[in-house]
């Protein structure tokens, strides 16, 4: 296998790892805050690496932005939810 396709192979579970977190979150917001969270941003936590950090607002409040922090390691479990006000 050579590395363009190791790099591909990378970023698909990648993929499909942040498809994951953000149906966990995206859930968790439907279930428990009876809400739409519209997914804008995933990435891995920069200081953790066993975080996905899923960035978003929910439909109806565009001032407001959520971090949710979901850990793969843990069966993609939602660990905190950091909110924040973008009023400029």
């Amino acid at each position: 296998m050579n590395h363009s396709e190791e790099k591909k192979m990378e970023q698909k579970q990648n993929d499909q790892m942040f498809h994951k977190a953000e149906q966990k979150a995206i859930t968790y917001f439907k279930e428990k805050r009876h809400k739409d969270l519209m997914v804008e941003k995933t990435d891995f936590a920069e200081h953790d690496f066993d975080y996905i950090e899923v960035i978003g607002k929910v439909k109806g409040n565009e001032h407001t932005q959520y971090l949710v922090n979901v850990s793969y390691n843990q069966n993609y479990r939602i660990t905190s939810i950091a909110e924040t006000n973008q009023n400029n």
